[in-house]
Order: C-alpha cells, then structure tokens, then sequence
C-alpha cells in the first residue's frame, strides 16, 4: 500500500470521528455510549478470495502456503481496503488466499468464511448448494465483464468472431468459469441453461489423474448441463469437450489437462503457455484477462472477439447474512457511486476507492450500524 494511500486511509478515518464528534450534542457521557455502541458493532470479516485472477484478484504469492498468498492485491483488494476505511460500515477482513476457483462462491455457507470474492460473476445457479436449496446471496455488483478470445497475434484477422472457429481449432478454458459457459453457448454447444446438445463429447480424467479416462455423451435424455452454478456430476473432472457438429471447435480445459505437459495450476501464465506452444489456437476468457495478457505481452497476442453480453461481478456472503449485505451494499454503493466507478477508473487511478472513502467521511451519511 503507498503512503499516499495509507494517509487516505488514515484521514478518512479521521475525518469521520470529527463529524460524529460535531454531530453530538448531547453530554460526555452520551459520546462514550455511542463509542462503546459502534465498537459492539464492528465485525471482524473472514474473507477468500481467489488466488489466481490478476489484476482483479490475486495473491502477492501465488504460491498456497507461503507468507504472501493471504496478501491480497488487485481491483477487489483495493476496493475492500476502501471498505475498511469508511468509517461506520465497521468492517474489517481477515483475508486468506484460495487456490482452488471451482464452488469459491459457495464458501460462505460453510463455517469459518464469512465472505468470498475474486471475480465472481452474479449468478442465480451459483447461490445454491449442491441440494438446490439456496446457501448464499451475493452483494451488490462492482464490477463489469465481458467475454472475449485471446489468440496468438498472427491468428487474429482468421479468428475475429465466435463462428469463425471451426473442427481445426481449439479452445482453452477453465472449468466452472462464465468463459466456459459462455463460450459454449456462443458455438452452440450449449443452451441459455447450460444444456448440453445431443452427440457432444465429453472426456473425464481419470480419478488420481490416472493416463486412462472415460467418456460421456449427452443424449437426448441425459440433461447433462454446464452452467457458471456448476455442472452435472457425471462431467466433474471434464478435460475436453467435442461438439457434435463436427465444423465446430474442440473445447480444452486448461486447468485439467494432463497430457500437455504445463504446469498445470489455475495461474494465467500457463494458460499462455497453451496458446502460446500451440496446445489450443483461442483462450476464451473475461476481457480483464484478455486485455492485460495481451498488453503485456506486446504482439505476441490480440484479443481478436469481445462478447456483446455484459456481466456483473459481486461477492457473496452467507444467504442468511442480511448484516454482512447490507453493510457491503452500503459501501459499495457509495465507493463505485452507484455504478459510475470501476475496473476502468481504477486502472486510471488506483487510489480511486480510498479517495471515495475519505470523501464518504465529509459527507456523513447515514451507515448500517448506526441503527
């Protein structure tokens, strides 16, 4: 954290102590209740967050047990040290780095995790537990995504939109991730549900990552489905995905995939590897990813296709968690003003939310636990 961040911090919370301050007109006594009602009030968070989606969320470390993987950095990990700096919302995280992006969202429903975050897209399938029923609410939305394919440079012109892939490419993806669900809607492999098309292929690991794997078909009743809630359990463990139409592009799941020799971690940069080495010919993926891989790495790569469809990212807490929503819908709320704040004024400044959350000391507004 810069220094001109921390006396942002510092100063917000400052500030919000003098207005309380000119605020009360009762007695002494009067201010050390209230001091002593806003401390019973404060919360101490436990937070995941995804390990592995720089320059949204990331650990300082990638690697899972070393001093820097609950140090959190990126767009979420700015916003939230806003959060903490506002002074009211009585919030402050205790955050832990997670490795593994399948079901992170649903963490909250499980004891210990208080809230999960990471670039998680909103999505109704994925507030509900394995049984259907509904185990966690997500926040309000800061962030906005879109889909996109990353190729290699000299493919670009060839593969400028979804249906100019055809049976001689193929696309890496990771597993559980709108990119996949997306992705297989766009080159109709996949309905608006998820519903796998008839005759679509679908190759399983072996369990222990054994060299033999199996093979799952979808059928005309077989309601096999892939959605960014999950997949149906038959396809847990899915390496790669053949199309029943044979013009269309073989899907790979680059997270999974044992036989191409990478380092296969959920990290961006063996993704590339794949693209890079010719293991896959596309990356499908949010346009923060794509963008960033392809500014950084000069003309070696080119976001060649950005989807239309606009999603929302939030957090998620657990469903019956009304203090911890309303408490971050309030911030953010205020630290994206409504909406007009995000990924794009952070990549433009990144000390916009502590700005945000200074200025919400001066205007003292009403917060969740003054009530």
């Amino acid at each position: 954290m810069t220094a001109r961040r921390l006396l942002l911090r510092a100063a917000a919370v400052l500030m919000g102590v003098a207005v309380a301050a000119v605020g009360c007109a009762g007695t002494e006594s009067d201010e050390d209740s209230g001091s002593a009602a806003a401390a019973s009030n404060a919360r101490t968070v436990s937070l995941a967050f995804y390990a592995h989606y720089a320059p949204v969320s990331s650990s300082l470390d990638p690697r899972p047990g070393t001093a820097g993987f609950d140090l959190h950095a990126g767009y979420e990990a700015d916003l939230l040290d806003a959060v903490e700096a506002m002074s009211g919302i009585g919030v402050t995280f205790l955050r832990h780095g997670v490795d593994d992006w399948g079901g992170i969202w649903l963490l909250p429903a499980a004891e210990g995790i208080d809230m999960a975050c990471g670039g998680i897209t909103i999505d109704d399938g994925r507030t509900r537990g394995p049984d259907g029923e509904v185990a966690v609410r997500f926040t309000d939305g800061h962030i906005e995504f879109r889909q996109s394919l990353l190729v290699r440079a000299a493919d670009s012109a060839r593969l400028d939109a979804y249906d100019a892939l055809d049976s001689d490419d193929s696309v890496g993806v990771q597993t559980a991730t709108t990119g996949e669900s997306r992705l297989l809607q766009l080159i109709g492999v996949a309905d608006d549900d998820g519903r796998l098309t008839e005759g679509t292929v679908i190759v399983i690991e072996a369990e222990g990552g054994g060299a033999d794997s199996s093979v799952v078909e979808a059928t005309a009743g077989s309601d096999l489905r892939i959605s960014p809630g999950g997949a149906s359990a038959e396809l847990v463990g899915r390496t790669r995905l053949i199309p029943a139409d044979p013009s269309k592009p073989e899907v790979v799941y680059l997270d999974r995939l044992q036989s191409t020799g990478l380092d296969t971690a959920d990290t961006s940069e063996s993704q590339l590897d794949a693209l890079r080495n010719g293991t896959v010919d596309a990356i499908a993926q949010g346009i923060v990813e794509t963008t960033a891989a392809a500014a950084a790495y000069g003309d070696e790569f080119a976001v060649s296709v950005i989807d239309e469809q606009v999603e929302t990212g939030g957090c998620t807490v657990d469903a019956d968690d009304a203090d911890l929503a309303d408490r971050m819908n309030t911030a953010l709320e205020w630290l994206t003003d409504h909406g007009e704040i995000g990924f794009e004024e952070w990549a433009d400044n990144a000390d916009v939310f502590i700005e945000r959350a200074a200025a919400w000391a001066e205007s003292a507004p009403a917060s969740p636990t003054d009530e």
